[in-house]
């Protein structure tokens, strides 16, 4: 009954396109043939190009009855055009007009095209080849592709499986299936490219086992279905066969040698040697911004790192990598493993280049949530280093909504423990910090008290992170106006860095500027003057009296020695002048370091003039 049911259907649509036939429309027929042979899903307009799909000479006739016969089999409801979203993790793709028709309608005229003569099955099988073929001339590797490629993939598919086995119809087919795979293998779509392999494997064995396109279906299939020593055997035979057939620097060979690279033993002498060769031959057949030359170099990069090279050695890598990755389209390097992304995101951090940094970690962020990832370690991880990258854009309310997105994860990973985890104490003291910087030191206050609380459960009252935490403290408590309760913080934290560490260590010498600075801003000069000679003479000890972090603390010394009145206003002008000079030659005339030096001398000069201005007037 069902098939009858379905045979009065199609009968019903076939009188639909004798009429069309009969009002001198025949390509409405054949491109009803056509869609009937994909996938029942959106068709992109733009692959209907008439001349593909034996369309007459008169190409320009032709165009105006392909778009007549299509109007017509819109008008009949065969045939739907409606803009599809490709979807996917770029942004601002624009809609892609594409013809869609109900299921029952394809597999009518997928009936009426087997039932048809051998010559119409084979000539309608050619069109569609064609027009395949046509379609996946974008490189399916490159990002700013996919959303192509998302609506092309599943014709790929279809067609490769159901096409006959007619070399000339096959062939076409096949060099698509490939291109596909490498689609759904670069945006990370194991799965699909896993059964496309099996596709290839079964339409491909009418080629000789060592034909170039059956190497290649042989490189793919043990790349995505072999595992371990059996994947690492074929390779090698494939590897031997495309050395004699296509030598070795051909393209498709060098995807062979690549994978027999990332194989050998991790991180060794010889895996970095063979990846060099191979970054070197890419290099050279297909230039260094190409995406399987940057896979490549990545893979190196990393083995780098692996192989305890000095930290320059890597850094220097990953800044090459960045240059080279951000010498094409900004998106086209997503195909990227992420662990090679969120280095470069890293090395763009470690160079001051903080909005390629953001974007770069917004990037595998918005990657990870695709996959499902958003409890993992790495995405963690990177969130807290995007949090950081804002803060030092001072982007700090954006830092706190990244966090405040973060920490629920870490809430439902921690509900079942009494203590708190270290990597959630870590993402809220840098919430109670950023809250310091956006002037809402109450719950700032509030958030590192917490901590600290959390903290006092496993820890000694004397460790450095608890010691930290309440530096962290003190600062919220001076944006609350608790200035005598911060500076008691702040010299109980000094005393005991100096004990434990030196007084010349960093943490004592960071501690004790802080509370010199907060003494200094509330009138207390002389125990402000005191530490801050402290720190000077530690510093000029550790760095000498160029370094920048000296020249603060001298410029700070000199600004509290002119408010004590020790410094007359033409030697502090003087002096604060040459400290100017110095750290523009350090950290450039932008830096906020000198944009406060220039401030105090702008004031003092100002307070100079009025006293001037005001001994004339006497």
């Amino acid at each position: 009954m069902e098939r009858t049911h379905r045979r009065l259907v199609s009968r019903t649509w076939e009188i639909s396109l004798d009429l069309l036939d009969e009002q001198q429309l025949p390509e409405a027929r054949s491109l009803m043939r056509i869609l009937s042979c994909c996938a029942p899903a959106p068709l992109p307009v733009e692959l209907l190009d008439p001349a593909l799909w034996g369309a007459p000479s008169d190409l320009d006739r032709a165009l105006d009855r392909a778009d007549r016969a299509l109007e017509a089999l819109i008008d009949l409801s065969l045939v739907d055009v409606v803009d599809i979203a490709p979807g996917g993790t770029l942004k601002g793709q624009e809609p892609v007009p594409c013809l869609v028709s109900h299921r029952l309608v394809l597999e009518a005229n997928a009936l009426r095209l087997a039932d048809g003569s051998p010559q119409e099955r084979i000539a309608v099988w050619h069109a569609i080849a064609r027009i395949i073929e046509r379609g996946t001339e974008c490189a399916p590797e490159q990002p700013r592709n996919w959303p192509w490629w998302r609506l092309l993939a599943p014709h790929v598919a279809s067609t490769l499986t159901a096409a006959p086995d007619n070399e000339k119809v096959l062939l076409p087919l096949i060099r698509s299936g490939l291109a596909a795979y490498a689609f759904h293998a670069f945006s990370n779509h194991f799965d699909a490219a896993a059964e496309m392999a099996r596709t290839l494997e079964r339409r491909g064995t009418f080629l000789a086992i060592n034909h170039p396109i059956r190497l290649s279906i042989r490189h793919r299939v043990a790349l995505s279905l072999l595992e371990e020593q059996d994947q690492l055997s074929e390779f090698r035979r494939i590897l031997s066969d495309q050395l004699t057939e296509l030598g070795p620097e051909h393209p498709e060979t060098l995807i062979t040698r690549h994978d027999i690279a990332i194989n050998m033993e991790e991180d060794s002498a010889e895996q970095e040697a063979e990846l060099r060769s191979v970054l070197d031959a890419r290099r050279r057949i297909l230039g260094p911004a190409d995406c399987y030359t940057l896979l490549t170099h990545g893979a190196l990069a990393s083995v780098i790192q692996a192989r305890a090279h000095n930290d320059d050695a890597f850094k220097a890598e990953y800044r090459e990598l960045i240059e080279r990755t951000r010498s094409t389209t900004p998106e086209d390097h997503r195909f990227l493993p992420l662990h090679s992304r969120h280095h470069m995101a890293h090395a763009l951090d470690s160079t001051e280049r903080w909005a390629e940094a953001e974007s770069e970690y917004r990037s595998v962020l918005d990657d990870l949530e695709e996959y499902g990832e958003q409890g993992s370690n790495l995405y963690r991880d990177l969130t807290r280093c995007l949090a950081k990258n804002l803060q030092r854009q001072k982007k700090y309310a954006e830092a706190i909504e990244v966090i405040d997105n973060l920490l629920p994860w870490f809430d439902n990973r921690d509900a079942d423990h009494s203590i708190v985890s270290s990597s959630a104490l870590h993402i809220r003291h840098l919430r109670g910090d950023l809250l310091v910087k956006c002037d809402r030191s109450a719950e700032a206050e509030a958030e590192i008290r917490a901590v600290l609380g959390e903290r006092l459960k496993t820890l000694d009252s004397n460790d450095s992170v608890v010691l930290s935490e309440r530096h962290c403290l003190a600062h919220a408590l001076e944006g609350v106006n608790k200035c005598i309760e911060a500076q008691a913080e702040l010299r109980d934290v000094t005393s005991t860095y100096a004990s434990i560490l030196g007084s010349n260590d960093n943490h004592t010498r960071s501690t004790r500027f802080c509370l010199a600075r907060s003494l200094h801003r509330h009138g207390d000069y002389a125990d402000a003057l005191e530490l801050y000679e402290q720190v000077l003479a530690a510093e000029v000890a550790e760095f000498g009296s160029n370094h920048s972090d000296t020249l603060v603390t001298h410029f700070r010394r000199d600004q509290c020695r002119y408010d004590m009145g020790r410094l007359t206003s033409v030697h502090a002008l003087a002096s604060l002048e040459s400290i100017k000079a110095k750290q523009i030659g350090i950290v450039g005339s932008d830096h906020p370091r000198v944009s406060a030096i220039t401030d105090t001398i702008s004031t003092i000069a100002a307070g100079e003039s009025d006293e001037n201005k005001a001994a004339a007037a006497d």
